[in-house]
């Protein structure tokens, strides 16, 4: 239905032409409410034989107010998460806020595990929030994404939905280092680690003994990089892969990572965009 102004009085009396009648004369609208958007609320397909001249202005000017999620989320839950940690499975609280709830059919809210592809909850008030059981933990091993989404339907019998997902990340490795090359110890022993999607980015370094090498560590699968370039004048790098490593996190998964070094020891500080 469209949106229904809180106090509208509608007069209507005429035709829409001759005479004295006519939508001006014939049609009056009475409301305290202000025209909530922009003239054209009729949409297209929409067939207005047999409708009067006051409906059709009303449809115009307050058109139909679709509801939405606003949000959507699962209580005390990070959303980004290293490869191997878990989402805590069993019974968990998802809350959520509307838009124009007026128009949300009632009962009609139910929460999916779209990537297990079940209806986890069904049949629910528009009241928020549900404790809900997820099943078994969620643990990814690689890079990847679990979502869940809530749907409901709205008086014109539309669905209308939002997700939300967790996501799993590889962690990357930088800082200086004195040596030609690096085991698990010395590069979880870096200064600076990220839970990152791809090497691209912003490389910060500050020399600690004088000389040293500048190292990024990061999962062998991701491949060379494409160049890299100096923070403040655009010059290139001059880079030299070091070789691989395994390193075990501690969630106990293990991968391969790849060395990427200056090819030679800096003695001041500096910072590289990596592409």
């Amino acid at each position: 239905m469209p949106f229904l102004p809180r106090d509208l009085i509608i007069q209507y009396a005429g035709g829409l032409g001759g005479g004295g009648g006519g939508i001006g004369s014939g049609c009056t609208f009475s409301t305290s409410d202000p025209v909530p958007e922009n003239h054209g609320g009729l949409e297209s397909g929409t067939t207005i034989t047999g409708l009067s001249a006051c409906e059709v202005l009303q449809q115009i000017l307050y058109p139909y107010q679709y509801p939405s999620f606003t949000a959507f989320y699962m209580d005390s839950q990070s959303t980004t998460l290293e490869v191997g940690d878990k989402v805590v499975g069993g019974t968990r609280s998802f809350r959520w806020n509307t838009s124009n709830s007026s128009n949300i059919q009632s009962g009609s809210i139910e929460i999916r595990d779209l990537t297990g592809g079940n209806v986890l909850v069904s049949n629910l008030d528009n009241d928020g929030q549900e404790n809900v059981d997820i099943g078994n933990d969620k643990v990814l091993t690689s890079s990847g994404s679990y979502t869940w989404q809530i749907r409901g339907l709205n008086t014109k019998n539309e669905t209308f939905t939002r997700n939300y997902s967790v996501r799993w990340y590889y962690r990357v490795y930088w800082g200086p280092a004195t040596t030609d090359t690096l085991d698990e110890a010395a590069v979880k022993a870096l200064s600076n680690s990220q839970l990152k999607s791809s090497f691209a980015g912003t490389y910060n370094f500050n020399v600690v003994d004088g000389e040293d090498y500048y190292y990024i560590v990061y999962p062998d699968s991701w491949g060379s990089i494409g160049q890299a370039v100096d923070c403040d004048n655009g010059f290139g790098w001059d880079m030299s892969e070091a070789g691989t490593v395994n390193i075990t996190n501690d969630y106990g998964v293990t991968t391969t990572y790849r060395l990427l070094r200056t090819t030679y020891k800096q003695t001041a500080d500096g910072c590289v965009n990596i592409s």
